[in-house]
């Protein structure tokens, strides 16, 4: 019996690394910093196009350890056959709820609208990073180019609509929760990308005084996120159309109908009820996050093309022309009401009388939301304009 213990022990020491994920811990200096992440590559041989990627990006204060660590992906990319990056953003000084901290952040609008003014002299491009370590992966392993995914938590999900919108041409689709669509993030993507984003109805980042949890009945939370949302489908060439289905837990609302004459990309927005503010893996939450993104990574919700120039509804509202010029017809169930213009960052620009002609001259060419309101509620359509 002596003889056979290290032989046994030797078998188990050789076994394990064949079916346990090999971790690369590397870094690289960049625009005057060295650059941390972690690359985890499955034991399984590549497929002959390449290993699909996903890049999980963590929240303000964690690093590359954290999510590597504890959520989920690694031991998916083993089963599933990709591989995993876990990059670290730098440290930074901001202010959070009143307090000045200095800890980690993605560079994105979360940590810009917070940021100390000293340390704006050294801002860099977290985009340019991220650019960089896929090309140093990609030179390194075999990567299949049409399967590299971005997943991010808080900060490091405002940072995986950031990589939609700044790099679609590396990324082919994103998911993450518990961080927005920041306002001064928002442009027009040349590559846009499917988009899936959750929140809890508990998150603490979210919710207020007056609102002690994210509204979730009937669909309150659409409207909670409403400005975001209008953002998102106008950055991604979306009309304020959904289909909706439900859980136990999770309300999905999906956005796929592409706005008249142009090449959309789909947004699906859940709403997890009592899901506080985790990166949920189905211990900490009966929900597995990465598994459901890699899910919708790889069967993202189909689009469809509009035939038409008039963008209608059920409700007989109705914008025409569109895309508008100097003049545009509107025509709602209402008699009475206004009308408001918000262009794609979700600000308002102008509002007017509700009327059947309205003279848009007065704006710049552009994408635009039109809300119709009166006291029975309200409505809205996406306006594309140009001038004679």
């Amino acid at each position: 019996m002596k003889t056979k213990i290290p032989i046994i022990l030797f078998l188990i020491f050789i076994t394990y690394p064949i079916f346990s994920q090999v971790k690369y811990d590397l870094s690289f200096p960049f625009d005057g910093y060295n650059r941390e992440y972690i690359v985890s590559v499955p034991t399984k041989p590549a497929p002959a196009e390449g290993w699909p990627l996903v890049m999980m990006m963590h929240g303000t204060s964690g690093d590359k350890d954290v999510f590597y660590d504890a959520k989920g992906w690694k031991e998916l990319g083993q089963k599933e056959n990709f591989v995993t990056v876990f990059p670290s953003s730098l440290k930074w000084c901001f202010t959070e709820f009143g307090i000045k901290k200095v800890t980690t952040r993605f560079v994105n609008g979360n940590l810009l609208d917070s940021l100390c003014p000293i340390e704006f002299p050294r801002l860099i491009s977290d985009i340019s990073f991220i650019r960089e370590m896929i090309k140093r992966i990609s030179d390194t392993i075999n990567i299949n180019p049409q399967k590299v995914f971005s997943s991010g938590f808080s900060n490091g999900c405002v940072m995986m609509f950031k990589t939609a919108m700044d790099a679609g041409d590396v990324f082919k689709a994103c998911a993450g929760n518990s961080g927005i669509y920041h306002e001064l993030d928002s442009i027009t993507p040349t590559h846009r990308v499917p988009i899936l984003y959750a929140v809890g109805t508990r998150d603490d980042r979210f919710v207020t005084p007056n609102f002690p949890t994210i509204p979730y009945g009937g669909d309150s939370l659409i409207l909670f996120f409403d400005k975001m949302i209008i953002r998102t489908l106008a950055s991604q060439g979306l009309a304020k159309k959904f289909t909706k289905s439900e859980t136990a837990i999770t309300k999905s609302y999906t956005y796929s109908e592409c706005l008249p004459g142009i090449q959309c990309a789909p947004f699906v927005i859940i709403g997890v009820k009592n899901m506080a503010h985790v990166y949920p893996n189905g211990t900490n939450f009966p929900i597995d996050a990465p598994l459901a993104y890699w899910n919708f990574f790889n069967n993202p919700p189909q689009t469809t093309q509009s035939s038409s120039t008039h963008d209608n509804d059920s409700n007989g509202l109705s914008v025409y022309p569109n895309p508008g010029q100097n003049t545009i017809s509107i025509t709602t169930p209402w008699q009475e009401g206004r009308v408001s213009f918000y262009n794609m960052l979700g600000t308002h620009v102008s509002h007017l009388p509700l009327k059947k002609d309205l003279d848009v001259s007065h704006l710049s060419p552009g994408i635009y939301i039109i809300k119709c309101v009166n006291d029975n509620g309200s409505e809205m359509r996406t306006l594309r304009w140009i001038k004679n």
